[in-house]
């Protein structure tokens, strides 16, 4: 088990998640920050295409992965669609301000 926590600029009061949300078996998505949007965001970086040739009555889903064709995507913000996306290195910058970020506990409105 992990500790799950935000980082939040106390300048600023912004506050982001320091994790990625969404990865899965056939996607990789990376946190970085949108310097256009000035948000930290998670942006997909790679996917393994797949088709789903089943779906049991109890949901379970067979698929067919294609391994061979692997995508690689070019970063990009999933909100302003842009490029001028970079990834949120240490020290955690806060992407409004620019002030280091400290980490606090996950409080119930992450959940």
């Amino acid at each position: 088990m992990h500790a799950e926590y935000v980082m939040r600029c106390e300048r600023c009061g912004y506050e982001a998640a320091d994790r990625v949300l969404h990865n899965s078996a056939f996607k990789r998505y990376e946190i970085m920050t949108c310097t256009d949007c000035e948000e930290v965001v998670q942006v997909l970086i790679t996917e393994l295409p797949y088709k789903v040739i089943k779906t049991l009555p109890n949901g379970i889903q067979h698929v067919v992965v294609q391994a061979d064709q692997l995508i690689d995507h070019d970063p990009e913000c999933p909100h302003c669609h842009g490029p001028r996306v970079e990834p949120w290195e240490d020290p955690k910058c806060c992407p409004k301000c620019r002030q280091r970020m400290v980490k606090r506990e996950l409080d119930s409105q992450w959940n």
